[in-house]
């Protein structure tokens, strides 16, 4: 078995008591189990958990999914994703960082001169080193609310910009910072 998932009499798709709807099993040439990996889900569907396991039951971490072994997500009541963790193979939390991957033409993003590899390190005077939880502070925010600074890192350089509510135009990453964790990997959002 190298695959299996539970679905209800209908057919969409339910959770197993352990709240994981799918699992997934890689193989050996002589049929031994090298690898299994769990996702787990909340009363929403919204992925909270993945999980990646060797022939022995023991986290194992990932070079293609993730920068870690386990992703945790979280969510409002309303199943809107705010904030994301990942861990490292003994289950030590990973530290992250947001980068900018590119920017959208004619954005507030691009009109403001923020760039490609820029590094958000605060909004609003907190630190901010994910962008689930950047992006959900700043979808908290009234429409009619001021501009708020956002201080990126650039080639060692700190710079200012004063963000307007409403979309930025950029993509981000989190990251590992450098140095600190395995550097695989990511995860993207559009925002």
């Amino acid at each position: 078995v190298t695959k299996w998932a539970y679905f209800d009499t209908e057919g969409k798709p339910t959770l197993h008591k352990e709240w994981f709807h799918k699992s997934t099993a890689e193989y050996d040439d002589r049929g031994n189990r090298i690898e299994t990996i769990t996702i787990k889900f909340d009363k929403f569907g919204n992925q909270i958990e993945k999980n990646r396991f060797n022939e022995i039951g023991n986290r194992v971490s990932s070079e293609t999914a993730y920068f870690g072994n386990k992703i945790d997500r979280k969510y409002d009541d309303q199943g809107k994703k705010i904030g994301e963790t990942w861990f490292d193979a003994d289950g030590q939390q990973i530290e992250t960082e947001i980068v900018v991957m590119s920017i959208i033409f004619e954005s507030q993003g691009e009109r403001l001169g923020i760039g490609a590899g820029d590094i958000l390190t605060h909004y609003d005077d907190k630190p901010v080193s994910n962008f689930s939880q950047f992006i959900a502070t700043r979808d908290a925010e009234p429409q009619n609310s001021p501009p708020k600074e956002l201080k990126v890192l650039r080639n060692g350089k700190v710079l200012t910009f004063m963000l307007s509510p409403g979309e930025i135009g950029v993509q981000f990453r989190n990251r590992p910072i450098p140095g600190n964790r395995p550097s695989s990997g990511g995860s993207d959002s559009a925002w």
